[in-house]
């Protein structure tokens, strides 16, 4: 009787440990396509000048190896020409989405991580467009820091069915000629005080920006300007780093340092297109 009671302990502890780590499993399966006739295919859109596809493994730990979790991910790399435009955010998404989940490599567990240089104004809303899309209670957005729309796999298969999707026909139109609107390439973060021998300075911090990852490489205008709006000084930083600093004129006024503002604003280069300057300025109340 003890050795049968010693038994049930174990395989019960057993089951627990083995409930807790979750291990991933390539699960073969027909239909779909190859990553290769996918790529054609993406590649053949006008205006796309690369697109790249590959699985990638991934582990998660967990809390001491209990409830370990690993899986494979897919990733899509799409780079569009400076002189094309996505006319529709939503719609190339959605083709190049379900055209991922199409691929018949390995299993995919995970995310669809994808990254798209040019194509789209620097504004575009990638956080609601992914969304509106995949309305799910599952991991969907867009990794600003990273540059990248993350879609989880559970969310692919409620909208597109059982992994892997037929092949869809490429609708036309996706993408046309045109040239984007790419923003300023960079974000003002904040300006703060200095001495510097009889003047007072301003040390102005820049988050640099990139725009489908390459850094902002023009020019950034700075000015100071009091209530009125009369330009005490301006400076131009061309290819700014990340901090720059910028002084009043020795003997300028700043008892009332509420009333002086920095003003800035960009003009940019290469894919960037140019930035009007009216728009741009935002001003930065020192106090």
């Amino acid at each position: 009787m003890k050795r049968i009671i010693a038994f049930t302990g174990l395989a019960v502890i057993t089951a627990i440990v083995l409930a807790g780590c979750t291990s991933y499993v390539d699960h073969k399966r027909n239909g779909g396509q190859t990553p290769e006739k996918a790529i054609r295919q993406l590649e053949s859109i006008e205006g796309v000048t690369s697109a790249n596809f590959k699985t990638e493994a991934w582990r998660s730990d967990g809390e001491g190896g209990f409830l370990a979790e690993n899986g494979m991910n897919l990733e899509l790399d799409i780079v569009v020409s400076p002189n094309y435009k996505v006319v529709n955010p939503a719609k190339f998404l959605n083709f190049i989405s379900v055209t991922a989940w199409s691929i018949n490599d390995k299993y995919p567990k995970g995310a669809l991580n994808i990254s798209l240089k040019g194509g789209v104004d620097g504004d575009t809303d990638w956080a609601a467009t992914v969304k509106s899309l995949f309305p799910s209670t599952e991991r969907v957005g867009y990794i600003k820091s990273a540059g990248k729309i993350a879609i989880d796999t559970n969310a692919l298969g409620k909208i597109y069915g059982e992994w892997p999707a037929a092949p869809q026909t490429t609708p036309s139109g996706l993408i046309v000629e045109g040239k984007i609107n790419a923003g300023p390439g960079f974000e003002f973060e904040k300006a703060s005080s200095d001495k510097v021998g009889d003047q007072v300075c301003l040390n102005v911090l820049f988050k640099r920006a990139t725009n489908g990852n390459e850094a902002y490489s023009g020019t950034i205008n700075l000015g100071l300007q009091n209530s009125a709006g009369t330009v005490l000084t301006s400076q131009q930083l061309v290819s700014p780093k990340a901090q720059s600093l910028i002084c009043f004129p020795s003997g300028t006024d700043l008892t009332d340092t509420s009333n002086v503002r920095l003003t800035y604003a960009g003009e940019a280069e290469a894919l960037y297109s140019t930035v009007d300057e009216a728009s741009r300025i935002n001003p930065i109340f020192l106090r």
